[in-house]
């Protein structure tokens, strides 16, 4: 157990609501236990729960093109951040894609995606129910019992298919770059076998080196291989919509208190300060992802914090400290307001983040 500092949060509580929508799918489980201070996943204090998903459907394909960290963070939150943040946020499989994006000043990323997701959450019939343990410690100790299994449980989920074409567009200079995106912002056709020649034929005569990567998420079987350009993500796409077979993909957690009400639904904790540690939690994910997408001569770039501390002489010393701050600190940080205020600061500079291509 963490140490608590009462005197710290005063009269306050953080209240936790009772169904939390929309969480991205992090290596879950249903029925799974989630802690809601640090976001470790608990005993599971449910009978097993079998969701079973809908009948519809939705379909939606678009395209993003990366090429900012704005644009870049734009994109991971909308992966990685639900309706509410419980723990260290991060990307669930069906964001793998991540790990193709690059950008910098000679080159960006284009995304098409190819989404099959289902209308509404898989139903649950019967009722989530307690095991006879759980059900004998809410009765025995309501007050205790999250410290075995948590606050909320995985309830369930919307099921889906997803498809990700990755273009990585390299350019010798930024003049060439900005040239060559202004031309493709009108083209949002390029899955399709007309669109993806039209796209080959733009890329070349523009002098832009393009490398094609293809994710798929919630398929059956072994995809084909991917080919040398755009013109084989077409015949790909086609091989994906005959071989869905959906996964859970935004899960829906349901607060223990909507099963035995005797269960308390509040934290000893400043509300304000609570979110304030998650927004740490999700801008040091953010942070590290972004790592990867930008070219690695910035992590070696020169950057001290204020006030400076020994040894922090670059920018990727800087965001390894302010991991190791975060972990170290967690059971505090969520009782001292002075101490997140400071290290959000730190988070948020905007160094960490470099826009890089203009």
């Amino acid at each position: 157990m963490w140490s608590k500092r009462g005197e710290k949060s005063e009269s306050l509580v953080t209240n936790l609501a009772g169904t939390l929508n929309d969480q991205p799918w992090n290596d879950y489980s249903f029925g799974l236990g989630i802690n809601a201070e640090s976001g470790a996943f608990a005993v599971q204090a449910v009978s097993p729960i079998t969701p079973e998903p809908g009948r519809a459907k939705n379909t939606v394909q678009k395209y993003e093109v990366i090429a900012t960290a704005d644009d870049y963070s734009r994109l991971f939150k909308a992966e990685a951040q639900g309706e509410y943040n419980v723990g260290a946020a991060s990307a669930s499989a069906s964001a793998s894609y991540l790990s193709n994006v690059t950008y910098s000043e000679t080159s960006l990323t284009i995304l098409a995606f190819y989404d099959v997701t289902d209308a509404d959450y898989a139903s649950l019939s019967p009722a989530p129910a307690f095991t006879p343990q759980a059900s004998e410690l809410a009765s025995s100790n309501p007050a205790g019992f999250r410290d075995t299994y948590g606050d909320y449980f995985v309830a369930t989920a919307k099921f889906g298919s997803r498809f990700v074409a990755t273009y990585t567009c390299s350019t010798t200079t930024t003049t060439e770059l900005q040239t060559f995106k202004a031309a493709v912002a009108g083209k949002k056709d390029i899955l399709s076998a007309s669109g993806a020649a039209e796209f080959e034929s733009l890329a070349s005569s523009s002098d832009v080196h393009v490398k094609v990567a293809v994710t798929m998420n919630g398929t059956s079987g072994k995809a084909p291989p991917v080919g040398a350009d755009a013109n084989s993500i077409p015949t790909l796409l086609t091989w994906f919509t005959e071989n869905l077979q959906p996964v859970p993909r935004r899960a829906r957690l349901i607060h223990y208190s909507q099963i035995d009400n005797r269960i308390p639904n509040t934290l000893p904790l400043n509300p304000d300060n609570f979110a304030k540690v998650k927004t740490i939690a999700f801008q040091l994910q953010e942070l590290e992802s972004l790592t990867s997408a930008i070219p690695g001569y910035y992590s070696t770039q020169p950057y001290s914090l204020t006030p400076p501390v020994q040894g922090i002489n670059t920018v990727a010393d800087t965001q390894q400290y302010l991991t190791n701050q975060y972990s170290a600190r967690i059971g505090t940080l969520l009782y001292e307001p002075d101490a997140a205020s400071q290290l959000r600061r730190r988070c948020k500079n905007s160094q960490l983040s470099p826009p890089l291509a203009h």
